[in-house]
């Protein structure tokens, strides 16, 4: 089955998932076979490009593998029903190969969610067990009430600077991986989504770039800066050593996107707080039937959640901004004396004690 899996694969690719598969085997990486082992090797439609869980297994065992484990080792033990995670998990992750890669961040946004909840004074999670109803993911209790949780997972936005130039270049190694078996970089300072003009002046630039002797230097729609070259051709910079400790455990073929910060960058800005908002009730007003449809409308006294993981497309942000969009919200349902409590939580998941990593 495994071969059939991977006809569509370059070889590299190819490699790579299979020695992901394998991962889980190790003793270390228990918890994660626990929760998900079998899910992953019973998956019949991995994307045909690598995405990240399958870096992150394919690797020598890394911070990111360490705090996988650990989170899905906590996550487990503050289940009361712990049997019920895998099978749901093994569900969860049944879909296209399209779907592979957001599937698996909505059970990260699970894991993390019990533990930011934990955090939070909420405690005896309970998996909600199948249904032909429409139902949250979770139960808990809270200030001595039972809470039903829903999570969903809020991705970075695929027109931001950073995914064009990831999709763009992963599409064009696919079909050609020849004339893509390079190192390169790419530097920006822009802060935000980019327009379609400079959406598309970025994918000919990334098309045409194995074909260029020298770096790729312009400014795109919008005024957005630039500067794509091979990783040889930084020389001995301190930038170059950098780039390659990024890059140590990779083969050839991928890109390093790189960010310069400004003041402007932790400057607050109306446009980015409005972009959070919006995503947010979208997602919050898509999961509602599961809180006040005629089945679920709830009768008792009980506490009605979404967690939202936001996976910011910034590296900095403040951190009113998720308190105030999840208060506006909240005032939103309340107005129609509707009960809902938002919490939207970073991307990067919770810190866990270095007693807990260890394990």
């Amino acid at each position: 089955m495994l071969h059939g899996i991977l006809l569509d694969m370059s070889q590299a690719d190819a490699e790579l998932i299979a020695k992901a598969l394998s991962a889980p085997d190790a003793p270390n990486n228990e918890p994660l076979r626990w929760l998900m082992g079998d899910a992953l090797r019973n998956q019949t439609a991995w994307p045909a490009s690598s995405h990240f869980l399958p870096t992150a297994l394919s690797r020598p065992r890394t911070g990111t593998l360490v705090t996988w484990n650990a989170w899905i080792d906590e996550f487990r033990r503050l289940l009361i029903n712990p049997e019920g995670a895998p099978p749901k998990v093994a569900g969860d992750l049944r879909s296209k190969g399209n779907e592979v890669e957001d599937k698996l961040r909505a059970v990260v946004s699970e894991v993390q969610a019990t533990i930011e909840f934990r955090n939070r004074g909420f405690s005896e999670f309970s998996v909600v067990p199948p249904s032909s109803i429409a139902m949250p993911d979770f139960e808990a209790k809270f200030e001595g009430k039972k809470a039903r949780i829903e999570v969903k997972n809020l991705r970075e936005p695929m027109d931001h600077l950073r995914m064009v130039v990831a999709e763009e270049w992963a599409k064009r190694r696919k079909l050609a991986p020849d004339r893509y078996n390079f190192n390169a970089t790419l530097i920006h300072a822009h802060r935000g989504t980019v327009s379609r003009a400079a959406e598309s002046r970025l994918q000919n630039i990334i098309a045409q770039f194995p074909d260029m002797n020298g770096p790729a230097i312009e400014t795109l729609d919008g005024g957005v800066q630039i500067r794509l070259e091979r990783l040889g051709d930084l020389g001995d910079s301190p930038e170059a050593w950098m780039h390659k400790q990024l890059l140590q455990n990779y083969g050839a073929g991928r890109i390093v996107v790189v960010s310069t910060v400004r003041g402007e960058h932790l400057e607050f800005r109306a446009t980015e707080i409005q972009a959070l908002f919006l995503k947010a009730i979208r997602i919050v007003v898509s999961a509602q039937p599961k809180f006040f449809s005629k089945e679920t409308l709830a009768t008792d006294a009980v506490v009605n959640v979404i967690a939202l993981r936001w996976e910011s497309p910034e590296v900095f942000f403040d951190p009113q901004m998720l308190e105030w969009t999840e208060t506006r919200i909240e005032r939103l349902y309340a107005d129609f004396d509707l009960q809902l409590k938002v919490v939207i939580f970073s991307g990067d998941g919770p810190e866990m004690p270095w007693e807990t990593l260890n394990r």
